[in-house]
């Protein structure tokens, strides 16, 4: 069964790879909005080979094909969030 982010992916021509579905999952299974920090843990902790900066690139691919939204609030850190339907 494809989920709506693999169809997301597949629609922008777009490879979901390992590290992208464990950070993925991680915004989805999140409460509320984490921040990278958060999500770097996350990811980090269900594969220790996740690095910052895939982390980092991942974040900033997603944000820009419109698969998450990123929200930064005043003084505070970015967070993200799935858009309606995208988890």
């Amino acid at each position: 069964m494809t989920t709506p982010i693999e169809t997301q992916f597949r629609a922008k021509g777009l490879r979901l790879t390992k590290q992208r579905r464990l950070i993925v999952e991680a915004i989805s299974e999140a409460n509320g909005c984490p921040d990278f920090a958060e999500l770097y843990r996350r990811a980090a902790g269900r594969n220790r080979r996740v690095s910052r900066a895939t982390v980092y690139r991942a974040l900033r691919l997603l944000t820009s094909e419109g698969i998450i939204e990123c929200y930064t609030f005043r003084g505070g850190r970015p967070r993200f969030g799935s858009l309606g339907g995208a988890s």
